[in-house]
């Protein structure tokens, strides 16, 4: 059996390629975090400032191979008018901009706090987070889920395609 390789069979895996890079530590950081915290504290400083470069330099990137090589398909398929996909690039651009605008800066923000706290606990004594450390990742993990959510959403929009 013969498969002929075309421009659109050759976007398709990295178009899924990106969304993987972009957003497969996202959807993870809900339940590393807070594991992390508990049994590893020492170890956040480190870990959040990773999960920040990460972001600024994995999930940024690929997010424009995610549209681009998704605007391609779509065009290739004549898919403009769809609503599913209207829904899917809205929700895209939503992603995107809690991503630049608030996950960056929270997380490089909760690296900050999290190194002065871990500093100021003696090594062989338990990490004592304080207050504006607790009430930041308390409402970045939120949002990362919420995040995480419409990730999900997204993927099933693009995947199921009867939404219209």
């Amino acid at each position: 059996m013969q498969i002929a390789l075309t421009i659109y069979r050759a976007v398709l895996p990295l178009h899924i390629i990106a969304v993987m890079a972009a957003y497969r530590l996202p959807l993870a950081y809900p339940s590393l975090l807070p594991h992390l915290r508990e049994h590893h504290p020492r170890a956040m400083p480190g870990v959040l400032d990773v999960q920040l470069r990460l972001n600024k330099r994995a999930a940024g990137p690929a997010s424009a191979f995610i549209f681009l090589f998704g605007a391609y398909m779509a065009t290739k398929n004549h898919l403009w008018q769809e609503a599913w996909l209207d829904l899917a690039l809205v929700l895209f651009a939503t992603i995107s901009l809690i991503g630049a605008a608030y996950i960056i800066p929270v997380s490089r923000r909760m690296a900050q706090l999290a190194s002065a706290d871990v500093a100021a606990s003696a090594p062989t004594n338990k990490v004592m987070w304080g207050a504006e450390y607790e009430r930041v990742y308390g409402r970045y993990l939120k949002v990362e889920i919420a995040h995480g959510l419409l990730v999900l959403v997204v993927i099933t929009l693009m995947t199921a395609k009867r939404f219209a």
